[in-house]
């Protein structure tokens, strides 16, 4: 996974056999933990989201987040100036 901060900085490289270790199968990295030392995963609504920690390399699922509805899912939003609609 890599990210943007003053150039793009690789955060963790995780190969299969390893995301299949830390249980988590999740498509989209949503926040980090306010120490930074972990990513929140949100797989689309389809399950509970998960915390990748980037130490450890392990994962947990969230059952309960409290004020939050039992099921959500995170939606990319991709702000630009070029329309991607075809014009009329």
């Amino acid at each position: 996974m890599w990210v943007m901060k003053e150039s793009w900085t690789e955060l963790v490289y995780l190969s299969r056999e390893e995301w299949e270790l830390t249980g988590i199968y999740y498509t989209r990295a949503v926040a980090y933990s306010r120490r930074g030392d972990e990513i929140l995963f949100d797989d689309g609504g389809a399950s509970h989201p998960a915390w990748l920690n980037l130490e450890k390399k392990t994962g947990q699922n969230l059952r309960i987040i409290p004020g939050a509805p039992a099921r959500f899912s995170a939606m990319i939003y991709v702000e630009s100036l070029v329309s991607a609609l075809p014009m009329p």
